[in-house]
């Protein structure tokens, strides 16, 4: 019998192939693998001992079944079912033609969610809670912030896990000295390395680095302040928002893919409290909301000039080029104080199955109207794994101006 593994393999080989991406995809792949193999040899080299000892067994252990994993009530799974159905409902009637769903977004969907949408779209708690208490290590979490790519079974995947695991977290000391108060969420079986009683996993280091000195250009604000993300994933950038500037975020959005946003709900109502988490249908008004998960398209009812930070990271070049156009003119509107993204400078084209090509637009292409926002900062990508080395990508921080 076929195994999961390789019919996956075999379904992104049969659609490379009839979106004319085939070669373009192997070649990189098979590029960033050797490099990532050479680089990690050096690296380890460099480490010091302590971190070249690192223990991975405990933290890469099954937490499922040792009371160590968060999980959350079949109330909150039914919230999510709810959800799913009321944004599939709405997606006909408000959703705008920008923002459908073409391109690597489309490949993704297709090849790794069809059957959380299943389980979705028949109410079925049971199959809901055996996929999203194991998200991060399906392969649908792959592109969201899961952490199923570190379980790889290539030879040196220890020592690049605690290579790039070092890395990052020097990178996160350079601004934050301390993190002794940076940790991952036990939520949907993730995996990193154990620091005395708190699981710390290889991209919370990013996504604290990004909370640690975005929150210190925000804490000037005398009022709470209001965060708008573009494609969550996971969720873990929000959850290092809410944890580390707690006392001056008032109030976190995310727009995302239904599907996509099933999996950020999940997360963050297993990490901050199901209370405090609003999903797309429900009563605006809940007390304690402290984040609103929404569908993509549900942008359109933010307020004009109401959030002072809009953040994106990768998505941007991922999607197709209209979508982050869309994007791009909602953020001008809604955006008060800062527009920050990391996206990166590959080109990608995907031939649709009605005979359009989809095209991407590159990181540098995303530029607000001048007239209104100014570049603060523009540096290449700080966080890379070996493998995507040769796929360039940089930050950017734009104000807007008085």
């Amino acid at each position: 019998m076929m195994t999961p593994r390789l019919r996956s393999v075999g379904a992104k080989v049969r659609r490379a192939a009839q979106d004319h991406t085939l070669f373009f995809k192997a070649r990189r792949r098979a590029a960033g693998t050797l490099y990532a193999q050479l680089a990690v040899v050096a690296q380890t080299v460099r480490l010091s001992p302590i971190d070249r000892r690192s223990d991975l067994s405990v933290g890469f252990a099954d937490h499922r079944d040792s009371g160590l994993d968060r999980r959350c009530s079949n109330e909150a799974l039914g919230r999510l079912v709810a959800a799913f159905n009321a944004a599939e409902a709405d997606v006909g009637v408000s959703c705008p033609l920008d923002l459908q769903v073409r391109g690597v977004w489309a490949e993704w969907l297709e090849l790794h969610y069809q059957e959380l949408r299943s389980c979705l779209r028949a109410g079925d708690l049971g199959r809901l809670r055996s996929i999203l208490e194991n998200v991060h290590r399906d392969p649908l979490s792959s592109g969201s912030g899961g952490t199923i790519d570190d379980l790889k079974g290539w030879p040196l995947r220890d020592p690049a896990y605690r290579a790039v695991w070092s890395r990052y977290r020097n990178l996160l000391a350079e601004v934050r000295p301390d993190w002794s108060d940076v940790e991952s969420a036990v939520v949907g079986n993730p995996h990193g390395i154990w620091i005395g009683d708190r699981l710390v996993q290889v991209d919370t280091f990013r996504y604290a680095h990004h909370a640690t000195t975005l929150l210190g250009r925000l804490r000037s604000e005398a009022e709470g302040v209001s965060i708008l993300e573009i494609g969550a994933g996971m969720g873990g950038q929000a959850i290092q928002f809410l944890q580390l500037g707690d006392a001056i975020v008032s109030h976190y959005t995310i727009v995302d893919l239904p599907e996509v946003g099933c999996l950020s709900a999940y997360c963050l109502m297993g990490a901050i409290g199901e209370d405090r988490v609003q999903l797309f249908g429900e009563h605006p008004d809940r007390a304690a909301a402290a984040v609103s998960v929404l569908p993509h398209w549900r942008i359109a009812d933010t307020p004009d000039n109401s959030v002072d930070l809009v953040f994106n990271a990768y998505s941007f070049s991922e999607m197709d080029g209209t979508s982050a156009e869309h994007y791009l003119r909602e953020t001008e509107r809604i955006c008060r104080r800062y527009f920050f993204h990391v996206n990166h400078e590959t080109r990608f084209r995907y031939h649709q199955p009605d005979g359009t090509t989809s095209v991407n637009r590159i990181g540098s292409e995303m530029v607000p109207d001048q007239s209104r926002f100014a570049l603060v900062e523009r540096a290449s990508r700080r966080f890379v794994r070996n493998e995507l080395r040769q796929n360039k990508a940089f930050e950017y921080l734009y104000e807007r101006r008085p």
